[in-house]
């Protein structure tokens, strides 16, 4: 019996351990995406073209495939110098098993999707009895908004952010009650959570962790001091450990269209779901944020009831104050909020939901629903409209998967469309009526792979990984343009007949391509991929980090300093 393994007396070889009935649930969750196959809105296209490429280039060999050769129909991207890698490149691991790319990017969302029960379990372990920790994380899984991340936005790198939230806080804890591997498991769980999800780590980075913090240091008697010291190791190792995307990804964005991502919808005062312009009382889109501030009006209330009945228990008040701010948040009664540096770069409000989501079941664990029958049916009431919101909308995309799913891959494998903002910076982009740049209306330039002002290009070949050969002859000193878009990871060397190699200096050109000039003659140049500026010095602050977290680990189990347990 299912009771025998989450809390009751059974024999123990009738029960299932929890792991197991959270992988089953897992299935059972992702049982309409393995029957139909993943959908093609929001983010979709791009899980396809990005995934197929990242799994081609670690057939290849490549350990962390920044750029990809085939996205803009051969010009190129480099998605993944500004992408947080760490769903494509798990879904890279799983390609390497052989399994085709739909099935890919399903096993993946299970993976992310367990992992987030494991380790919310893990978690509510710490103040609540197995059986309820096990039904809090199933409910953490079933959570409308991380369901409609998978279903509906195809948002499957913000969906693997919910499997590290906990983490983060669960490291936290340990850190406070200075028990083994604590720092050393919080420096982690922050550098998956940035590298899972750009802007939940940012929103976790401002609300969640200092926020918990606070609470951690103030219910510390004594060694405040040391536990602020403890955090602040695990935060910094964690950050270098996510450097070798972190600083490339933040140091290179002039080199791409990012601006493009600041236009009306895609700025966080837009989307609160009272104040703004696509809110609930908008004349545009409000249907988008229905469900967002039924769900929302349901946490708010939950939250104040909880307050009200916590008594002198002050983790069900932290808890029911953070939701509450949480929500004033994405309502707009806080709008300063959305105009600090950084934080109008996360785009939607609802971001915040994850961190949101979280907090809500941890708060209903600890207080058991002992609230009175009636503000329970109405937070009830509130909370399913929201479910069933975006239940609705999940089920009609997956339903449109189903019917037409194999004509819709076929369009994006085809056209390979990449994200608009990592095109070169002033790159003519098509936008709709809200500011919000379009693949489709994107036009690129028809041309072969090579192109010469004065002269003839002889041979040109074409790599797997992006890099070109081309002989060519000039008839003067002239110039040439490669179909390539430019990126200052690129390496121009010219091929003499011993075959050794001089690098040359090239530029961007109208367009965002790559030219270079060419002597008067016959010259065989070679362009491929090399090390762009930061990358590598994020990649040395990394491997420098792992041998901290070494060493931080090494003294976080030996318990022999006192920085580290006080």
């Amino acid at each position: 019996m299912i009771s025998d393994v989450i809390g009751g007396r059974g024999r123990k070889s009738r029960s299932l351990p929890p792991v197991a009935l959270i992988c089953a649930w897992a299935v059972l969750l992702m049982l309409p995406e393995i029957i139909a196959g993943p959908i093609y809105v929001e983010s979709g296209g791009y899980n396809l073209v990005w995934g197929e490429q990242i799994a081609a280039l670690m057939r290849q060999g490549e350990f962390y495939p920044r750029w990809l050769p085939e996205s803009w129909d051969g010009f190129g991207s480099p998605s993944f110098y500004f992408y947080a890698p760490l769903y494509f490149l798990t879904l890279g691991l799983v390609s390497l098993s052989g399994v085709k790319l739909v099935a890919a990017l399903s096993i993946t969302s299970l993976f992310f999707l367990g992992l987030s029960g494991l380790t919310m379990r893990a978690w509510l372990a710490g103040f609540a009895s197995p059986r309820v920790a096990l039904i809090g994380a199933l409910a953490y899984m079933a959570a409308p908004y991380h369901l409609h991340d998978i279903y509906a936005r195809a948002a499957l790198a913000e969906a693997s952010a919910f499997a590290m939230v906990p983490l983060v806080a669960l490291a936290m804890r340990r850190v406070a009650a200075r028990q083994s591997y604590g720092v050393s498991l919080l420096a982690l769980g922050y550098a998956l959570l940035l590298l899972a999800h750009l802007p939940v780590a940012l929103l976790a980075t401002v609300i969640l962790i200092p926020a918990y913090a606070g609470f951690l240091l103030i219910s510390e008697d004594a060694g405040r001091r040391g536990l602020a010291g403890r955090l602040l190791i695990g935060g910094v190792v964690g950050l270098g450990l996510s450097a070798v995307f972190l600083w490339p990804a933040l140091a290179l964005q002039p080199y791409i269209s990012v601006d493009k991502l600041f236009g009306p919808f895609f700025q966080p005062q837009n989307w609160l779901f009272l104040t703004g312009r696509f809110g609930l009382f908008g004349a545009e889109l409000f249907e988008r944020t229905l469900g967002g501030a039924a769900l929302a009006a349901g946490c708010a209330v939950v939250a104040v009831m909880a307050w009200r009945a916590a008594g002198d228990r002050k983790p069900v008040k932290f808890w029911a104050g953070y939701i509450f701010i949480c929500v004033m948040l994405m309502t707009g009664l806080v709008p300063f909020f959305w105009e600090l540096p950084g934080i109008r770069q996360v785009q939607f409000p609802w971001r915040i939901f994850p961190l949101v989501e979280f907090a809500m079941i941890s708060l209903l664990v600890m207080t058991g629903l002992q609230f009175p029958r009636l503000v329970r049916f109405f937070a009830a009431q509130l909370l399913a409209i929201g479910m069933l919101f975006y239940l609705y909308m999940s089920g009609a995309l997956v339903g449109q998967a189903f019917s037409n799913g194999a004509q819709m891959r076929a369009y994006y494998v085809h056209r390979k469309y990449d994200a608009p903002e990592y095109l070169p910076p002033g790159y003519p982009l098509g936008v709709d009526e809200y500011g919000r740049p379009a693949s489709y209306m994107i036009d690129l330039p028809k041309m072969p792979l090579a192109v010469i002002g004065q002269g003839r290009v002889l041979e040109a070949r074409d790599f797997p990984d992006g890099a070109m050969e081309v002989l060519v002859t000039a008839e003067a000193p002239t110039e040439l343009v490669a179909r390539r878009f430019f990126f200052p990871h690129w390496r121009l060397m010219e091929l003499e007949r011993t075959s050794a190699a001089t690098s040359l200096t090239y530029h961007r050109g109208p367009q965002g391509l790559v030219r270079w000039q060419v002597p008067e003659g016959v010259h065989q140049y070679r362009l491929e991929r090399g090390w762009a500026p930061f990358e590598q010095a994020g990649l040395v602050i990394s491997a420098i980090s792992c041998l901290l977290l070494l060493l931080v680990s090494r003294i976080d189990r030996a318990g022999k300093n006192r920085i580290l347990h006080g």
